[in-house]
């Protein structure tokens, strides 16, 4: 959503926010990826749980990606 108020002839005030969407996508890093079908290239085992490989649940918990972040802006923008 996203809207505008004049505040003079050339002037506009812009209040925006919504949310933004992160498909699931391949992750890589140190000559290991994890993907969401968990089709894995080289995946780590997991040492405290009996040597079972890591997933891509595990792997997109441990970085924190998010699936949706909201976001805000206040701003102006100027007519030349």
């Amino acid at each position: 959503m996203e809207t505008h108020f004049k505040m003079a002839q050339k002037l506009n005030l812009v209040i925006a926010a919504g949310l933004d969407y992160y498909l699931p996508g391949t992750l890589h890093g140190h000559d290991t990826s994890y993907s969401p079908d968990n089709d894995n290239v080289n995946p780590r085992n997991d040492n405290e749980n009996d040597d079972t490989p890591f997933t891509y649940k595990d792997a997109n918990e441990a970085i924190y990606q998010p699936g949706i972040m909201p976001f805000a802006m206040i701003g102006l923008t100027v007519n030349l």
